[in-house]
């Protein structure tokens, strides 16, 4: 497994730090944000008309999203609607993400 995207290094690692707990997207938006990371300062620069910090997170959950997908395909991480694990392909709405514990069995192993 090769991760390139920033963004993706940082969420995967926020997300194995979090096991077994879930996260929502805003949280996790916000935490990207607290951390001052290169590649947050560029996704919202360039995002228009963001005025402040607050709005900021906002600006962030399409590419957050796009990166959790893009784990998801992978097997790293689940998309969880009501509690249950969803297709993020077909997901609307409120959702929460979360390590995938197949993953967390065999990094134990390793």
């Amino acid at each position: 497994m090769q991760i390139i995207d920033p963004l993706e290094a940082w969420l995967l690692g926020e997300i194995r730090r979090h096991a077994p707990r879930t996260l929502s997207p805003e949280e996790t938006a916000r935490a990207a944000l607290a951390n001052r990371q290169s590649w947050a300062s560029e996704t919202v620069a360039a995002a228009s008309g963001a005025t402040t910090v607050h709005d900021d997170w906002r600006r962030l959950l399409p590419r957050l999203r796009q990166v959790a997908t893009n784990l998801a395909r992978r097997g790293e991480l689940v998309f969880l609607r009501k509690g249950k694990v969803t297709d993020p392909a077909t997901l609307k709405g409120v959702f929460r993400i979360k390590y995938n514990e197949i993953n967390k069995k065999a990094d134990s192993t390793s």
